[in-house]
């Protein structure tokens, strides 16, 4: 096992047993900093998601938001995990973004991206995704205080 792997199974363990407790505060059982990565634009930064974070379909019918730190530490995450450390890490550059939920038209499947600098980021994939302006419908903003602010990681 990785230290990294070895270490989000630690801070789940302990997230576990703090959701366990009637008084656990939410926000220190969500909690996980997030290292410098040497991360300089907004590609590197989606690039690096892309290849780092592994894809990992939530259990159908759920939607569980992932902090930024966990989904670091696990190094797994679905859409609306990569969107939201994509945001997080853009952040720290001091680039405002957000993240955007859009159903995709052809399959009315919901989906989350991350928009930068006038752009739209597939972190996924790795690339920049703005023809889904075309393909998707029904989007919904999230900005970063909404998703971060009172976490502040």
């Amino acid at each position: 096992m990785e230290e990294r792997e070895l270490l989000g199974a630690i801070i789940l363990s302990v997230i576990a047993i703090l959701c366990s407790c009637e008084m656990a505060p939410i926000s220190f059982a969500v909690y996980a900093e997030i290292p410098d990565l040497g991360l300089k634009t907004v590609p590197e930064v989606i690039t690096w998601v892309s290849i780092n974070i592994e894809y990992v379909a939530e259990k159908s019918g759920e939607n569980d938001w992932q902090n930024p730190g966990v989904t670091y530490y696990l190094g797994t995450g679905d859409c609306e995990d990569y969107a939201t450390l994509s945001m997080y890490l853009i952040h720290r550059l001091g680039i405002e973004s957000r993240v955007i939920r859009g159903t995709k038209i052809s399959t009315d499947i919901g989906h989350f991206w991350v928009e930068a600098e006038g752009n739209w980021w597939e972190s996924i994939k790795g690339r920049m995704c703005n023809g889904y302006i075309d393909t998707y419908k029904d989007f919904t903003y999230y900005d970063y205080d909404y998703l971060l602010g009172e976490y502040e990681l």
